[in-house]
């Protein structure tokens, strides 16, 4: 196989040569952000909105951006136009750079590597099981590389036989660690968590597709509305929309995957068609 090419603080190399002392912060202290999006016949789908919030998320934590939006463009071309593969995955990582004291930022480092992934599905996927989790990530609006509860709950998801964890505070269901979260209740309403979560680029053109299709609501929703909706389903860029038919071993409608879903694939991956065709760099 050819190998692949990343790129770190201005040099293209070989990915198994890319690498990061032991002072930088985001080591050191979990102190950096990250964005991931997909490729799609070489084209970076929705490459606009996950460079806004990568950036979003630099400036949240007070990291300063090494490239300009443009300039970060060019370097996800080139990266692309360099992978042996047209379909794959590209992480951006932005830490807090070498620091002696281990705690004052530095010179960020800034790193974007391609990641190999499985096929995104054509037709929806099939249905799975979900458990919860009482939990509130620190700064939820942030993409940042903090994953230790996700990673941590692990042993439980696969004791549950499930798919993922659902986190919940007592205002609300919030998110996955790595997905969104939307149910439409018994009143035909696509709804999906307002606060405390991270703001998928997923979830946001899923919004979109649902528009002419059924109200939606972005707002609190708590665990038993959860339980009594009529569908539930994740959001997330390798996956698009996975149904949920069981939460803690409640059957959620009736069982299998709903018609809203259905239709919400879709139409997101026409949306993501019509991007791929009038694409430009």
């Amino acid at each position: 196989m050819d190998k692949l090419i990343a790129w770190m603080n201005g040099v293209y190399l070989p990915l198994e040569e890319v690498k990061i002392g032991y002072q930088d912060l985001g080591l050191l202290r979990g102190y950096a952000v990250f964005d991931f999006l997909r490729t799609n016949q070489r084209v970076p789908v929705f490459l606009e909105d996950y460079l806004q919030r990568f950036q979003e998320s630099a400036s949240a934590l007070r990291l300063d951006m090494p490239l300009s939006e443009q300039a970060m463009r060019n370097v996800v071309r080139k990266l692309v136009e360099l992978q042996p593969q047209a379909e794959m995955g590209l992480r951006f990582l932005l830490t807090g750079g070498y620091s002696e004291d281990a705690y004052t930022v530095q010179e960020p480092n800034l790193i974007i590597s391609p990641v190999l992934i499985k096929p995104v599905p054509k037709t929806l996927p099939d249905a799975v099981k979900i458990i919860t989790y009482p939990y509130e990530r620190q700064l939820p609006q942030v993409k940042s590389i903090h994953y230790t509860m996700g990673i941590l709950l692990q042993q439980e998801v696969k004791a549950a036989n499930a798919f993922d964890v659902l986190y919940y505070s007592e205002q609300s269901v919030s998110e996955f660690p790595r997905s969104n979260v939307f149910i439409v209740n018994q009143q035909g309403i696509l709804q999906t968590p307002a606060n405390a979560v991270l703001k998928g680029v997923t979830r946001k053109h899923v919004i979109q597709a649902a528009a002419n299709l059924l109200p939606v609501q972005e707002k609190n929703i708590s665990l038993d509305e959860l339980y009594s909706a009529a569908e539930i389903f994740i959001t997330s860029t390798t996956k698009k929309i996975i149904p949920v038919t069981l939460v803690n071993d409640r059957v959620i409608g009736a069982g299998k995957p709903g018609l809203v879903a259905s239709q919400l694939f879709d139409r997101l991956s026409a949306a993501e068609e019509n991007y791929v065709q009038q694409f430009q760099w």
